[in-house]
């Protein structure tokens, strides 16, 4: 019974959109703080503390969450943007309310459920999309529906006149679409059953995916099927891999910022005909608010995302670049270090190169996201980014438990 109530919310709470309406997210963190309610109960009554897997992800992923906040109020009270007022930091909490809830309550359904959180949460997302889709169905009929996903995939943008482009707005849930992309990275490179259940996973990740609208999840996992065969024999000096690895993604990550700083990329663009769907309006609007110099402090986490949406009506859809912008130039080396070196070596060291082959691939999909969305403020996202490694990380730890349990 647990286990349906478990879906049925966590489906809920994986709900980006319905309708084209988007679900309150105050509605996904009570679902959360539910869920976090019944592990603690569960954990005081039967260890009385935290321990094992759960206070090691907690330590990696939560208190830099807290530590940002810190900086954040520092670089307001220090250098106060001019546009500022008590809704900035309202918005910066909630962010990183969603960030803490989404780490914590994944954390949660593992220590509850075990591995077969996984699962569970694959359920959530097929029925969130399910339910997407038979709304759609109703609104507009069959024909319109499969309209859309013969063109889906090659379409940038829909005419707006058109009746596929109101189906793609109601389709393009965001959420749940892309945090298809770590269940499909698991069944595909990690999952070592072979069984007709984990394909039939695997092709309704995929049609979820496609039917999102969200090339980006393909792109990542292209990008993480590449990094994965080119490092297929390479386990012995795996540290070394992760070092490199997260050096690239962090120098990728700075000419980004510089280009777009610089208007090279809407040069670049236009010389060989890349569409980028609207954003290089936003990334023109984005370069004015830093600077490229070390002594950059920031605007404060969750302030450019606010300042956009009331100007503009958007986002500023790269993460990478608005992570810069909002953190400073030194805090912004620090995050990428820390997520893309620190934590993975720490995993490795600790739950063995499994464990820490599949962070390493999850930081390079979640991080192709990071360069062109919103992913960072998404609450399925950042949950199935933790969700996955602490369950297998359980796991590991279970069976070292038995093993010394049995030698004594």
């Amino acid at each position: 019974m647990l286990e349906i109530i478990y879906v049925l919310s966590m489906a809920v709470a994986f709900t980006y959109k319905y309708d084209g309406i988007l679900v309150s997210f105050w509605l996904k963190y009570y679902i959360a703080l539910a869920w976090i309610g019944i592990w603690i109960f569960f954990v005081f009554r039967r260890d009385g503390l935290l321990k094992g897997a759960s206070l090691f992800y907690i330590k990696q992923y939560c208190v830099p969450i807290f530590l940002i906040m810190l900086w954040t109020f520092i670089v307001w009270v220090i250098n106060r943007p001019e546009v500022f007022d008590l809704t900035y930091i309202s918005r910066s909490v909630s962010n990183s309310l969603c960030l803490l809830l989404a780490v914590l309550s994944a954390i949660a359904a593992c220590n509850i459920f075990k591995a077969k959180a996984i699962e569970l949460s694959l359920y959530a997302i097929f029925i969130s999309t399910a339910v997407n889709i038979v709304r759609a169905l109703q609104v507009y009929g069959v024909p319109i529906f499969a309209q859309f996903l013969k063109s889906a995939f090659i379409v940038t943008d829909f005419d707006v006149m058109r009746p596929t482009f109101r189906i793609s707005q109601m389709l393009e849930v965001h959420d749940a679409t892309l945090a298809c992309g770590f269940f499909l990275i698991y069944y595909l490179f990690f999952c070592p059953d072979k069984t007709k259940k984990k394909w039939l996973y695997i092709l309704g990740l995929v049609f979820c995916a496609y039917v999102g609208f969200k090339r980006v999840v393909f792109v990542g996992i292209l990008v993480v099927f590449l990094l994965l065969f080119l490092l297929k024999k390479r386990v012995d000096k795996f540290e070394k891999i992760i070092n490199i690895v997260g050096i690239m993604i962090g120098v990728l990550g700075f000419v980004y910022i510089i280009i777009i700083k610089i208007d090279l990329l809407h040069l670049i663009a236009n010389y060989i005909g890349l569409d980028f769907s609207g954003r290089l309006t936003i990334y023109n609007a984005l370069r004015k608010y830093y600077s490229l110099w070390p002594t950059f402090l920031g605007t404060g986490y969750g302030y450019i995302n606010k300042l956009f949406e009331e100007r503009m009506g958007l986002a500023a859809h790269s993460d990478m670049v608005r992570m810069y912008v909002e953190l400073g130039f030194i805090p912004y080396l620090i995050w990428l270090y820390h997520y893309l070196i620190r934590v993975p070596k720490r995993i490795l060291k600790r739950y063995g190169i499994t464990v820490g082959r599949l962070i390493m691939a999850f930081n390079v999909y979640l991080f192709t996201t990071y360069f062109v969305g919103n992913a960072m403020s998404m609450f399925c996202i950042q949950y199935s980014f933790i969700l996955i490694p602490v369950a297998l990380s359980y796991r590991n730890e279970t069976r070292e438990n038995n093993r010394n349990g049995d030698m004594k």
